[in-house]
């Protein structure tokens, strides 16, 4: 049975101690973790799928595209979260940078590259007032020469090379976090999959969504409310620990 929509009380364990106990009482992969996330920074994630991650007793990491606000002017930016939104979303979870326009990150020059995480970076720490961390890699395009800027301005950058999905302790790399797609109408036998490496390797996942829209669409990165419970139910019954990005890469870097 699906859990119902409404959110968990929340632990009477004040936040900070909770990390320090992770990062405390664990070694680095001796257990199997998950990290949920969202890509991009879509309202309707916000107004829709962090409710449902909450009601697990869970928190998300939004990784926000910058220059695609609500805020802005252009019409077809509606669908982007607002700035009141992303401020909230970080009193809830994490918030991580994904750019400024989401391009094709190895086909632009140097400069340009430069300026995309920099300025994704200082609009958010300004917007938060708090460090921003980790860079996520559009669309995962990237390359020695991206990996190189990023580690001017970030502690670690989240891709999603494939083979294995999972971090584990044989080359883990915090320049390259592999991540797992979550796609519309993806077999929950492909989540299973992954989970069991998890366990199996005392590895850590990162599972991200887009969009979460209950109205037809051919879109193969929109996801169902109905999908996103299951997919998180599946986590649930797994036995995974589910803990934040950051939490977990704190955790395996020892």
């Amino acid at each position: 049975m699906l859990l119902a929509t409404a959110a968990l009380p929340a632990s009477s364990t004040p936040e900070p101690v909770r990390r320090c106990l992770a990062r405390c009482t664990h070694r680095p992969f001796s257990r199997p973790l998950v990290s949920i996330e969202f890509d991009d920074g879509y309202e309707d994630a916000y107004r829709l799928g962090l409710p449902i991650v909450e009601c697990f007793g869970w928190s998300a990491q939004m990784n926000v595209v910058t220059g695609l606000k609500a805020d802005a002017s252009e019409a077809d930016r509606r669908d982007y979260m607002t700035d009141e939104q992303i401020v909230d979303w970080s009193h809830r979870g994490d918030i991580a940078s994904h750019s400024v326009t989401h391009p094709a990150l190895t086909r632009q020059t140097t400069g340009r590259i430069t300026t995309e995480l920099s300025e994704s970076r200082r609009h958010l720490e300004a917007l938060l007032d708090h460090p921003i961390a980790t860079f996520v890699t559009p669309g995962c395009d990237h390359d020695q020469r991206v990996t190189d800027i990023a580690k001017r301005f970030y502690d670690a950058v989240r891709n999603c090379d494939p083979n294995p999905y999972v971090n584990d302790n044989h080359d883990f790399d915090r320049w390259n976090l592999r991540a797992y797609p979550v796609k519309r109408d993806i077999p929950s036998t492909w989540l299973l999959d992954q989970l069991d490496q998890t366990k199996a390797t005392n590895g850590w996942s990162i599972f991200f969504w887009h969009r979460i829209d209950d109205t037809p669409t051919g879109d193969a990165y929109t996801s169902t409310t109905e999908q996103l419970r299951r997919d998180l139910q599946l986590i649930r019954d797994s036995g995974v620990t589910v803990v934040s990005s950051r939490d977990a890469l704190r955790e395996e870097l020892g």
